[in-house]
């Protein structure tokens, strides 16, 4: 009602606008440093200032998508009007509480403060991360401030989005969710699309491409991203503990991997002849040779996309693989051999390109000629 009272710029915008992102509302206000920690996220007085002042409306609503973390602020405030709690009371009553979700609050809680990992700055801007203090996001709690686990996560947003899951949302409710309202980026035809709260994207490629849904997430200190393909159920929560942690490519590429492996049955799977598997590394990287789906690869695990550059190896003998196919940059033709401890683990492997790479847990030192 304060909106309405106030005259201000929004009043006419619905909710469903809002959870859309088409509301047209300013990002995060007119003074977001509470976002680098210069001064306080804003409380429920701030917030409602912030939308009552001209100007908070930068385009029309319904015209186009515009990322609002006001808008999913002034959408708590809606959840405690219309339920009588508080959001935090809400949220579990509503979500934690029936899906049983013991770790996942509405904000941070200093009672646990030893429980959360640290946040910490961005390489990007510094030879060195700087820890960030743990800050209660205040009004803005529905937008930023909900805590979790990566376990978590993923059971609350299997609830959400499979289709035979009605603990919080019925089948038709879900449906309308799920349902793709605008494009994110200037291209309509683009991988991202987004629905009532939800981030709607493609991953893969050819056969193994899934649409999935989820969200990303950011905090000072933290990036974050869950994502659920509703088709096979596999679900991936990537938390990260830094302003540049790579959330998004993880969880992509986690994906990607599993929706590869999953293509191929369990015969198919059975039927490939792995002399041996593992992640292996030296000074110039990680190397994991691992059978996905019904081909035995060797895969680059820290690719943003590890499948779309992959050498494909057959068996040649008990320790023993060639290269039949890869990169023409690569070692395409070339043997793979591998040297065994007296148990018959794998102690290191000659690769191709004739250089040796030992198992990744070993601290990896260069030896010096001369």
């Amino acid at each position: 009602p304060e909106l309405a009272e106030a005259g201000s710029e929004l009043a006419d915008v619905t909710i469903a606008a809002l959870l859309e992102h088409g509301a047209g509302v300013l990002r995060d206000g007119f003074d977001g440093d509470h976002w680098q920690h210069s001064g306080p996220f804003p409380d429920r007085r701030h917030l409602l200032a912030i939308a009552t002042t001209p100007g908070v409306a930068k385009v029309a609503p319904d015209t186009a998508f515009n990322y609002s973390n006001v808008g999913y602020a002034l959408l708590g405030l809606v959840v405690e009007a219309a339920s009588g709690l508080s959001y935090a009371d809400h949220l579990a009553e509503r979500i934690t509480g029936p899906l049983g979700l013991r770790d996942t609050t509405a904000e941070y809680v200093p009672e646990r403060a030893d429980e959360y990992a640290a946040a910490s700055t961005s390489l990007r801007t510094s030879r060195e991360r700087t820890v960030l203090p743990h800050v209660d996001t205040r009004a803005m709690a529905a937008a930023t401030g909900v805590t979790s686990t990566a376990s978590e996560l993923v059971s609350f947003f299997s609830a959400l989005v499979l289709p035979d899951d009605e603990r919080l949302l019925t089948a038709a409710s879900k449906r309308a969710q799920q349902r793709p309202r605008y494009a994110t980026s200037a291209d309509p035809a683009g991988p991202r699309r987004y629905g009532y709260g939800l981030i709607v994207e493609r991953v893969g490629s050819g056969a193994h491409e899934a649409t999935v849904l989820g969200h990303s997430g950011g905090y000072p200190g933290h990036i974050t991203r869950t994502a659920v393909d509703p088709e096979s159920g596999w679900a991936v929560s990537v938390l990260t503990n830094a302003i540049d942690g790579p959330a998004a490519a993880l969880s992509t590429g986690i994906l990607e991997l599993l929706l590869a492996d999953s293509a191929a049955t369990d015969a198919e799977r059975a039927a490939v002849d792995a002399p041996f598997t593992g992640r292996f590394g030296n000074m110039w990287g990680l190397q994991d040779f691992q059978v996905i789906g019904d081909r035995f690869l060797r895969i680059d695990p820290t690719a943003e996309h590890p499948l779309d550059s992959v050498d494909v190896l057959e068996r040649t003998g008990d320790s023993s693989a060639r290269i039949v196919e890869g990169d023409g940059f690569g070692s395409v033709g070339e043997e793979v051999t591998a040297d065994r401890g007296p148990d018959g683990s794998v102690d290191r492997i000659r690769a191709g390109g004739g250089m040796t790479l030992e198992p990744w847990t070993r601290r990896m030192v260069p030896s010096s000629r001369g």
